[in-house]
C-alpha cells in the first residue's frame, strides 16, 4: 500500500486498539444477554446441539454483528469518518480508503468469506469465545490483500465459501491492532495469528 494509505490505517489501527477492551467488555457484558433473550437460550446449548465440525461456524455466525456493533459504535465515537457501508466487497469506509471486514472465532490460520470479490485493505478479527459465549482473547490485523495473501477461488462444488490465510511475505507489511502475527517454522508458506487475552 501506498505511504498515505499506511498512515490513514496506522491511525484507524490506533483507535481501534485503544477501544478494543471497552467493545469487548460491553459485548460480554451487555449484548451477550440480550443475544440469547432473543434466541430463548443460551450460547452454550446451541452450540451443544450443534454438529462439532460446524461449532466454529455458528459461533461466528451468532456473535459477528453483535460484536461489530459494539466496535463500529467505540470506534466512531472518536473518528466520525469510520462509516459502516454494507456493499459488495467492503463493509466500511475511512477517510474514502474502502475497508472489508472479516471475523472468525476459529483460532486456525484462515478466515472464511462469502467468495465474492473484495476490496484490498481488509480488516480482519479472530476471536476465541469461553463456552458460556464471552469473548476472551482476540487478534486484530489490518492487510493489504491481493499480492501474496489471496482469497482461495471456489470449489464450484456445494460450498460458495473461500478462505484467506496470511502469507509469510505479508507478515511484514500487516498492521498489527491486537495480538501478532508471526512466521512458523513449521509451515514455511503461511503465517500464524497469535491470539491476546482482553480482558
Amino acid at each position: 500500500m501506498d505511504t498515505n494509505t499506511k498512515k490513514i490505517l496506522e491511525e484507524l489501527a490506533d483507535e481501534i486498539k485503544k477501544i478494543t477492551p471497552q467493545a469487548v467488555n460491553e459485548f460480554n457484558q451487555v449484548r451477550l444477554k440480550f443475544l440469547e433473550k432473543g434466541w430463548g437460550e443460551k450460547f452454550s446449548h446451541i452450540i451443544n446441539k450443534t454438529e462439532s465440525n460446524q461449532q466454529t461456524q455458528e459461533k461466528t455466525k451468532l456473535l459477528s454483528r453483535a460484536i461489530n456493533n459494539c466496535f463500529l459504535q467505540k470506534i466512531q465515537s472518536n473518528l466520525e469518518d469510520f462509516i459502516e457501508s454494507n456493499s459488495d466487497g467492503y463493509d466500511y469506509k475511512y477517510k474514502d480508503i474502502k475497508i472489508e471486514d472479516k471475523n472468525t472465532c476459529s483460532t486456525a490460520k484462515e478466515w472464511t468469506g462469502n467468495g465474492f470479490p473484495k476490496e484490498k485493505i481488509h480488516l480482519l478479527k479472530k476471536f476465541e469465545v469461553s463456552d458460556s459465549g464471552e469473548i476472551e482473547k482476540a487478534c486484530i490485523l489490518i492487510i493489504e490483500v491481493g499480492i501474496n495473501s489471496m482469497w482461495t477461488k471456489k470449489d464450484g462444488g456445494k460450498s460458495n465459501y473461500s478462505t484467506i490465510s496470511i502469507h509469510v511475505k505479508d507478515v511484514p507489511n500487516v498492521i498489527k491492532v491486537w495480538g501478532d502475527i508471526v512466521k512458523n517454522k513449521h509451515d514455511i508458506k503461511f503465517a500464524t495469528p497469535i491470539l491476546k487475552t482482553i480482558i
